[in-house]
């Protein structure tokens, strides 16, 4: 990988994820699973979507946890937290905590094993 090919893949990334193409991402996806994060992102037309995107600025999502990235439990941890604020079970301040906690522990457990100084960053 050139320093060249990179600048292009990240180019084409950073396009990639506006708000205008992550909305068609979205809506071509077909299953309606996902949640758009991005602010000003076309959603697709499904019932309660609305309700499930916290009113105000969207906050800022990171789903590696989810892509066994970080750990398998990490990952069913995850779905886990998802699904009970799908469900109703867990109010959004409830979920973002877990979330958040979720995320910092896993990538620290990840960090340790892989011998990785986290404090650089």
């Amino acid at each position: 990988m050139t320093p060249a090919k990179t600048a292009t893949v990240m180019d084409f990334m950073a396009w990639l994820f506006t708000p205008q193409h992550l909305g068609n991402w979205l809506k071509i996806s077909g299953s309606g699973a996902y949640i758009p994060t991005e602010q000003g992102a076309p959603t697709v037309n499904l019932p309660g979507l609305s309700s499930l995107v916290p009113s105000g600025k969207v906050p800022t999502v990171v789903d590696a946890v989810l892509d066994d990235v970080l750990s398998t439990a990490a990952t069913n941890s995850g779905m886990r937290l998802i699904q009970s604020y799908i469900d109703g079970s867990l109010s959004y301040s409830g979920f973002a905590s877990q979330w958040q906690s979720l995320l910092t522990s896993s990538a620290q457990q990840w960090a340790t094993a892989n011998h990785v100084n986290l404090s650089k960053y």
